[in-house]
């Protein structure tokens, strides 16, 4: 299984938890040493990235329970994406009421108007609170403030998510491989049917 991957499957056993009361979790025990009152959205991350054993891919290895410094750390490192165009396991902070990177999520999909991801410390639908739950969020593109890219290696897999006009015929010319392929890697049968937001494996 490669890294991302591992990080979501992860991710999607934690979905449902919720702390109690209010900011007292596993997450910030873990990760203080102790009980603590504190926001955890990005604690959730970086606990995500050391159960997988992929310390060194969040923060360095080290520790922040900051999303400004955590965009900061990967801006430097030269990986965030300047058309906040996120992708499958890729770190999206969100902009709430005009606060900047208040919040982030780790990505499962994008379709090219709404990002889905799994957060630590949200709300149901429809409330950007701190919620004190982990839940998968679907939410428009216009919260999305910006997106990190952490230095995944040892899969050399590519995902696409299909957008409103794609065919796989357009998707296999853009990657440069036969269609075909994509529909096989994906068991994709006649008559080829895809759907927006549908995670497509291209190689």
């Amino acid at each position: 299984m490669n890294q991302i991957e591992a990080l979501l499957d992860l991710a999607k056993t934690q979905i449902g938890y919720k702390a109690n009361p209010d900011n007292t979790n596993k997450y910030n025990l873990e990760y203080y040493g102790k009980e603590s009152g504190q926001p955890w959205c990005v604690v959730f991350q970086w606990w995500l990235f050391k159960h997988c054993k992929l310390s060194k891919l969040f923060y360095g290895g080290n520790k922040t329970a900051s999303c400004g410094t955590l965009y900061n750390y990967y801006d430097k490192q030269g990986r965030t994406i300047k058309n906040n165009v996120p992708q499958r396991g890729d770190l999206v902070f969100f902009e709430f009421n005009g606060v900047a990177h208040c919040h982030v999520g780790i990505c499962e999909s994008y379709d090219g108007k709404y990002v889905t991801t799994i957060d630590g410390n949200t709300c149901e639908e429809g409330n950007e609170a701190n919620g004190m739950q982990v839940l998968r969020r679907t939410r428009g593109k216009s919260c999305i403030w910006g997106v990190a890219r952490p230095a995944y290696t040892g899969s050399d897999e590519v995902w696409y998510t299909v957008q409103k006009g794609d065919t796989l015929s357009k998707i296999g010319k853009q990657f440069g491989v036969p269609w075909q392929s994509i529909a096989l890697l994906n068991k994709i049968k006649p008559p080829y049917t895809i759907y927006v937001g549908q995670q497509l494996r291209i190689k």
